[in-house]
Parts: C-alpha cells; sequence; structure tokens
C-alpha cells in the first residue's frame, strides 16, 4: 500500500495515484516527513521503509532557498529511532515540472503575455545542490516534466520493490561477451571460463575431450598431458600446475 500524506500539496497527487490504479490511501495519522511512504521487500523479506518527497518546481526552489528541504525535511526523513534506524531506509526526492530559464542560466516562471518571472537561481546552482543533497545528504532525486511521467515512475518504482524480495531481482546481473569475428563454439565458450585456459588450449581441449562433460571431470593427469601449439609450430604441454587449478576451480564450483 502507497501512504500518501493528507496535507494540502499532496492531496492531488494522491488523486493521480488512484486514477491510475495504485493502491494508494491516505495517511492516518499524517506522515511526519515526506509526501509518500511503503514497506518494500528487502533481501530475504526484510521490510525496508521507503519515504519520498514530491515536489513541483517552484516549491523545490523556494525550499531551498529557505533551507526548509536542507534544514528541516530532509534531516527528518534520515532521522534514527532509539534502535538507530532511519526514519526511511531510502529517501527519494522527486521533482516534477519542466525547466524554463534565460540566457544567463536564470531560472524563470514563464507569464502569458508579460515578462517571465525570476525565481532567484540558477539552473547550474539548482543541479549542484541536488548533487550535494544526493552526495552528502543520501537524498536520491529523479525529475520528471509532468505528472503522467511522475506516477509512471512511481507505479514501476512501487512494483520494483514489492514484486519479489530485492536479494531475487536479477536484472542487475549479467555475462557480457564481445561477439568474435569467427564463431565461437559452446564448448570454448565454456572451458575458457576456467583458470589458464585461453582460446588455443580450449581448441586443442575440445579436440581431446569432445564435451563440456568430459572436460570438466577430467583428471589433473589429462589435462597436464594437453598438448598445444604455437604459432611456429612449437608443441607445448599444459603442465601439471595449470591442471591442477583447473581441476581445483571445477571441484569448487561442484562441490
Amino acid at each position: 500500500m502507497l501512504f500518501v500524506d493528507p496535507r494540502a500539496g499532496s492531496d492531488d497527487l494522491y488523486k493521480s495515484l488512484v486514477k491510475a490504479g495504485l493502491p494508494a490511501t491516505i495517511a492516518d495519522p499524517q506522515l511526519p516527513y515526506g509526501d509518500v511512504y511503503f514497506v518494500g521487500r528487502g533481501e530475504k523479506g526484510a521490510g525496508v521503509n521507503i519515504g519520498i518527497e514530491h515536489k513541483k518546481l517552484g516549491d523545490l526552489i523556494s525550499s531551498l532557498q529557505t533551507a526548509r528541504l536542507q534544514g528541516h525535511q530532509l534531516p527528518g526523513m534520515r532521522e534514527v529511532n532509539a534502535e538507530g534506524a532511519p526514519f526511511y531506509d531510502h529517501s527519494w526526492l522527486v521533482i516534477e515540472g519542466k525547466p524554463t530559464y534565460d540566457r544567463g542560466g536564470m531560472l524563470v516562471r514563464p507569464r502569458r503575455g508579460g515578462r517571465a518571472h525570476p525565481l532567484g537561481m540558477t539552473i547550474n546552482e539548482l543541479y549542484k545542490r541536488l548533487t550535494i543533497l544526493h552526495v552528502c545528504g543520501g537524498l536520491n532525486w529523479l525529475w520528471f516534466q509532468t505528472r503522467r511521467d511522475t506516477v509512471k515512475w512511481l507505479e514501476a518504482f512501487y512494483q520494483a520493490w514489492t514484486d519479489k524480495d530485492l536479494d531475487q531481482h536479477k536484472s542487475h546481473l549479467g555475462l557480457y561477451e564481445a561477439p568474435t569475428l569467427t564463431p565461437v563454439s559452446q564448448f570454448e565458450r565454456t572451458v575458457r571460463t576456467l583458470p589458464q585456459v585461453g582460446s588455443r588450449v580450449a581448441k586443442s581441449a575440445q579436440k581431446k575431450f569432445g564435451s563440456i562433460r568430459a572436460a570438466i571431470t577430467a583428471s589433473s593427469y589429462r589435462w597436464a598431458d594437453l598438448t598445444t601449439t604455437d604459432d611456429n609450430g612449437k608443441s607445448k604441454k599444459f603442465g601439471m600446475s595449470h591442471a591442477m587449478k583447473v581441476v581445483e576451480a571445477v571441484d569448487k564450483e561442484y562441490s
């Protein structure tokens, strides 16, 4: 469940979340800090408290100028309890609105039929402050131009934290292998992950063992007896020291 603070400024966000079909409800009692709160699934299903501060661009600039964000809201979101745990394990700032600035980089609020109103901060200064809030204050921030984009991110963010336990996610893992000019067999791809085994040794091993299963079950003596030939036609044994490393790696993986 997404708990949304009932105070002014958050109520329109609540309506947008409900309209999008998200499981949102008004927090009762109101949230001490942040506009949205939910419990995510950490490693092995442990509860993780997620807090989100939502600010439109004009409000963000004002809260930085008065120090309300960095002097009150951020410390509150990072506040710890009697056990030393923070109020929120992860704190996020979601900024909403399209930045408009003049040639000098000064952020302005456009006015219909009139002169743009300066907001008292350059776009460069705003980016610098947000960077420090992240690096030194632990406040992760994202910027969206429209409410639709904000809600779409909140939907995906909520699902990422609640669909499965954190240690069950795999999208951050992967094995990259650069494309080759010539085809490489599955045998060679697999055997080359073993220590001391390069392309030349892998090709010789494929001829000697014939299959991946035969290679990984071969004794150190059979690996040591493996012969390769260099570019000059000179033969060379793989050797017992290299063979022992291969067998040890296989035993460690499948023990």
